[in-house]
């Protein structure tokens, strides 16, 4: 299983001016460590965007850890086992019921 690295973006356009490098470093620096984790797993990623797009947060969670106990492979992992996603081959032979 490949570890997830950070990633970054370009900043989108705004019509206000945004904070200066020297006040948003030390805006983050009052924070501390901020990372932001790509998921490396597209079937994984695809699932989570359509669910949060239907439906709220607290639903999307238990909808996404339901429909990976049912369907999917459960793993053990460092804080005990969990289910991941289906494989395709799985979500193929689902019917729309």
């Amino acid at each position: 299983m490949r570890t997830p690295s950070p990633s970054s973006s370009a900043p989108t356009p705004r019509t206000s001016r945004p904070p200066t490098r020297a006040v948003l470093r030390d805006r983050l620096g009052r924070v501390g460590v901020i990372r932001r984790l790509g998921n490396p797993w597209l079937r994984d990623a695809i699932t989570t965007a359509v669910l949060r797009q239907v439906v709220r947060a607290d639903q999307a969670r238990k909808l996404y850890r339901t429909w990976c106990s049912t369907y999917g492979t459960t793993v053990d992992g460092p804080r005990g086992a969990f289910a991941v996603v289906p494989a395709p081959a799985t979500v193929l032979t689902l019917t729309s019921e």
